[in-house]
């Protein structure tokens, strides 16, 4: 749903930061800058509005709302989780879709997992918040954004918190926020698994943080069988996508099944063409 955000803040570097970390919050809002006696023509698109303002130059009653949202919490700090908690309380937010991590393991082409992403994966339509995670080579990557490469290399650190993935994540077209791919195209075999397991664990906070409903998918390519499974632990659904002539597959689905929680929802999907795909449930 399009609705609108309109702030009330005389600092343009204060407003263009909110803008940007909201716009990835929220996608589908518009966001602008309240002037007095401009109206913009946005507007008129908006479902519903919500006003946030600086209650350090302005007062709840100058912004003429009252449920008029203040930018800065009661530490003196902006915080845009609690403003997005805040919308979202507002507009019902917190009582829809629960988040969901899914990881998909592709033995396939780039062309048959982008069509099989496309259309059997419904994520970016039913939540408010779609996130991609490509742990692939980077020659594989479907965005050209190379902001992989600095996540990677965040993770590394002791403080690395779930929130920090949103600072490297942009619009993809397709309805996923996404860091695309890494500027080495061997960076995250490099990295290795126990680096795009922190990410993951980290995601998987993400869907489950109450102030917006958020998906992740993890496309994971580039690291040994073993280490898949590991990796395939942190997920609530699991998607084996291969070619129908691929070989050994058995042995992995096998594996998957022994080495993963009965509660983690594993399916499996064959196909020889993009067009021709044949679905199938692990037991």
């Amino acid at each position: 749903m399009a609705f609108g955000i309109k702030i009330f803040e005389k600092d343009e570097f204060i407003f263009s930061l909110l803008k940007s970390r909201l716009g990835i919050l929220f996608p589908e809002a518009y966001i602008m800058r309240f002037e007095k006696n401009i109206e913009d023509d946005a507007e008129r698109f908006c479902d519903f509005e919500k006003i946030l303002y600086d209650n350090r130059q302005f007062t709840l009653e100058v912004t003429g709302y009252k449920d008029a949202i203040p930018i800065y919490g009661t530490d003196g700090k902006i915080d845009c989780n609690r403003i997005a908690a805040q919308i979202n309380s507002q507009s019902g937010g917190g009582s829809r879709t629960k988040g969901i991590l899914t990881l998909l393991f592709p033995f396939a082409g780039i062309r048959q997992r982008e069509n099989f992403i496309r259309n059997e994966l419904t994520d970016p339509y039913d939540y408010d918040c779609a996130i991609r995670l490509d742990f692939v080579n980077g020659l594989r990557s479907a965005s050209a954004d190379t902001n992989m490469s600095g996540l990677m290399e965040d993770a590394a650190g002791k403080h690395f918190e779930a929130r920090d993935i949103l600072k490297y994540v942009n619009p993809d077209g397709k309805g996923y926020l996404t860091p695309g791919g890494t500027k080495d195209p061997d960076e995250c075999f490099d990295a290795g698994p126990t680096r795009a397991e922190k990410i993951l664990v980290k995601a998987k906070e993400l869907t489950r943080q109450n102030d917006m409903p958020t998906s992740v998918l993890g496309v994971i390519e580039v690291y040994r069988s073993s280490d898949m499974i590991r990796l395939a632990k942190q997920g609530d659904r699991v998607i084996v996508l291969s070619r129908a002539d691929t070989r050994n597959m058995a042995n992995f689905v096998s594996d998957m099944n022994k080495n993963i929680s009965p509660e983690i929802q594993v399916e499996f999907f064959a196909s020889d063409t993009p067009e021709d795909e044949q679905r199938g449930m692990i037991s």
